[in-house]
């Protein structure tokens, strides 16, 4: 088994264990029987509406689970509630490339756990999955209903819009301190809605809960990202037929670099997702002596030299696991463009420069921990192929050794 292979398989695993692991929170769920048990709910932060969920009565209980059969509703403190309703679902899409041309919605009748958005007289709801992105309401708990919003098209360019949920909330939500204009205006959006219905029911003296909690969410990190790299590199000559044999291993050496990173945190479960690019310097360089053979006699000895300049470009995807409010581990993985400086080059002391290539793609992987603004990371970069010109092919091994501050 190659280094490279063992490295992806161990890559696997990590994350294969950290993807399990979150958090549980105080919460409680209503069953069926109307019992209402309080206990601690995996919170995963769904994008999309659960149709399960995991809990344990207490830090040192078994792991159980319950879903839509066994649940009329569930709430994990301060964060989110959901509740079990048999409403109509609008199946349309609202991807642009997906849009029918009628103008009705596509309802199905399905069982769910819908969102509590905010409860009172006047109560709003959310169910979303995959494109699909639909809200509903009810008033006096009763009957509840979709708010009707599609995007469909009216040509092979024209796009329109039925925005029914409009005349339907003029008509449920009668107040004086609700104009027409106010319903004129409305979005097909949590945060318009939500400041419609709590207007309402502060309107008609009720009790009104929002369920848009303020959660502590950067969404850019802006990090300096100084590192130590161990890099090795070796030439294959592929031609096999030329009289001074090029073929040459040349020894680790440690080099510098730094790199920028811009990192976008994704605002879904629990921020443990993250894309970032981080435009980085790398520079290598190392030579070595190789006597040349021919006819089983040293006829001369050949000064070899790399010396390697570029501008990495990694592109990827970090996985976070919180251990605390202060310390997190982290995967990351990333394809790398690369471009080499014009001062890069490989020379022979008794031969022409080989030429390389102006840009070099790779995969890289890393592990590592964040403490508050520091961190750590092993970063592991697959071989990569720097020249195949001229029959050679040269390639450069890395491993670096990152430390990290984030300033923003």
């Amino acid at each position: 088994m190659t280094k490279l292979n063992t490295t992806a398989i161990a890559f696997i695993f990590f994350f294969t264990a950290i993807s399990g692991q979150t958090k549980y929170e105080k919460g409680y769920f209503i069953d069926n029987s109307d019992n209402r048990v309080e206990c601690l709910i995996e919170n995963l932060d769904w994008r999309n509406n659960p149709t399960k969920f995991q809990y344990r009565l207490d830090e040192n209980s078994t792991i159980k689970t319950a879903d839509l059969n066994s649940t009329k509703e569930f709430e994990i403190f301060k964060n989110s509630k959901y509740i079990r309703a048999t409403v109509q679902i609008d199946q349309s899409s609202s991807n642009t490339d997906e849009l029918s041309f009628d103008r009705n919605p596509d309802f199905k009748t399905e069982t769910v756990f819908l969102k509590v958005i905010v409860e009172g007289s006047a109560s709003l709801y959310k169910y979303a999955e995959s494109s699909i992105l639909k809200y509903f309401f009810n008033l006096n708990e009763g009957d509840i209903k979709a708010l009707t919003y599609k995007t469909y098209r009216t040509g092979q360019t024209g796009i329109s819009k039925n925005e029914m949920y409009k005349m339907q909330l003029l008509n449920e939500l009668k107040c004086d301190d609700l104009t027409q204009s106010s319903f004129q205006n409305l979005q097909y959006s949590r945060s318009s809605l939500s400041k419609l219905f709590i207007k309402y029911n502060s309107c008609v003296n009720s009790d009104s809960k929002d369920y848009n909690f303020k959660k502590k969410y950067d969404a850019i990190n802006l990090s300096i990202r100084p590192r130590v790299n161990n890099s090795s590199a070796s030439i294959v000559d592929f031609g096999g037929t030329t009289a001074r044999n090029k073929n040459t291993e040349f020894d680790s050496e440690i080099g510098f670099g730094i790199g920028l990173e811009f990192e976008y945190i994704m605002p879904f479960n629990n921020n443990k997702w993250s894309l970032f690019v981080e435009p980085t310097l790398f520079n290598y360089k190392t030579e070595t002596s190789v006597d040349v053979i021919i006819n089983g006699q040293i006829i001369e000895e050949s000064v070899r030299e790399v010396d390697y300049k570029s501008i990495e470009f990694p592109i990827g995807v970090r996985h976070y696991l919180f251990l605390n409010d202060d310390t997190n581990l982290f995967l990351n993985v990333a394809f790398v463009i690369e471009s080499n400086s014009k001062k890069s080059s490989i020379t022979f002391s008794n031969d022409s420069d080989v030429p390389l290539n102006s840009i070099v793609t790779y995969w890289a992987g890393g592990v590592g921990v964040k403490y508050k603004k520091f961190s750590l990371e092993t970063r592991f970069i697959s071989t990569r192929g720097i020249t195949t010109l001229n029959g050679l092919g040269t390639d450069l091994k890395s491993m670096s050794f990152i430390v990290g501050y984030t300033f923003l």
